[in-house]
């Protein structure tokens, strides 16, 4: 399904970056992107002349919601309409391409970093982490991340990445605890009830953590994409520890039990969670692949 887009005012701070994402939106030039920005001000609506297919038009709903613009998103169809006091679009400055008509090399990412940047980087990196003993290594391992995110860009705009080496301390000091905690019920049943109670402690310890490795896995995506950011919309993710718990379980059981024929469609069970509870902004990610292409 098509939809057209109308855009009935603007409200935003910045009259100038409006303009110019609207003008990357819909691929015309910043002086007209300017004008129409100008009428939204004063009122007049403005319609893009051409159909957005569904999964286009709610990302730039969602973008230009979040720029300011008042938007209204109806079904098209047939031919669409002009709005009676609509922008006009002079001779010559028609858009050649819409959001989805664009050529497909301009919808492929793009990464502009180089080795040297990053090895100049890695090289801070580690003399701080040597000189505090590794205590740096969070806040190396964020600026890592912020160097690549910023230097991968998609239809001409960069990622952001907006975690901290705070945040990734903070984890891993919880997990470290929880560890020690598990290690110190184990060595205290060990060694004051006994050796075989002890090492029934042990294999439990390593059960529990086995299970808990999907959902430190959801908890550790959860946190990467709430922090990347494009366009200022933020990812995110809406899995539950439990549900990768299940889904993980149930496939691994059922690929040795299968020795594993069962280990494509668990692949793929496992890529539907990671994938549709993925969201950028109020768009849900899709993912339609299925076992028996990969069997």
């Amino acid at each position: 399904m098509s939809y057209q887009i109308t855009l009935n005012t603007w409200s935003g701070a910045n009259k100038v970056e409006a303009a110019e994402r609207l003008s990357k939106v819909f691929r015309f030039d910043t002086e007209r992107a300017m004008t129409i920005v100008d009428h939204l001000c004063q009122g007049q609506p403005w319609r893009f002349e051409r159909p957005i297919p569904d999964h286009q038009a709610d990302l730039a709903s969602t973008h230009l919601r979040n720029l300011g613009f008042s938007v209204n998103l109806q079904p098209a169809e047939g031919k669409i309409e002009s709005l009676p006091d609509s922008v006009a679009v002079p001779e010559g400055e028609k858009p050649t391409d819409t959001p989805a008509q664009e050529d497909s090399s301009s919808n492929r990412f793009k990464f502009l970093g180089d080795g040297r940047s990053l090895l100049n980087i890695s090289l801070v990196n580690l003399i701080k982490t040597v000189f505090t003993l590794g205590i740096y290594r969070f806040w190396a391992k964020t600026i890592v991340r912020k160097y690549i995110w910023s230097q991968t860009l998609f239809v001409g705009d960069r990622f952001s990445y907006l975690g901290t080496g705070k945040e990734l301390m903070r984890g891993a000091i919880l997990f470290g605890a929880i560890l020690i905690l598990l290690g110190l019920i184990n060595a205290y049943v060990f060694f004051t009830i006994g050796a075989v109670e002890g090492e029934m402690v042990s294999n439990l310890v390593s059960f529990i953590i086995l299970a808990l490795l999907p959902a430190l896995l959801a908890r550790a995506w959860r946190y990467r994409l709430s922090r990347t950011t494009w366009r200022n919309i933020r990812f995110s993710f809406r899995g539950r520890g439990m549900e990768a718990f299940v889904v993980y379980f149930i496939g691994v059981i059922l690929t040795v039990v299968t020795l594993g024929f069962y280990w494509p469609y668990f692949k793929m069970k496992a890529e539907k969670f990671w994938r549709q509870n993925s969201w950028f902004g109020d768009v849900q990610f899709r993912f339609s692949g299925v076992g028996k292409d990969i069997f």
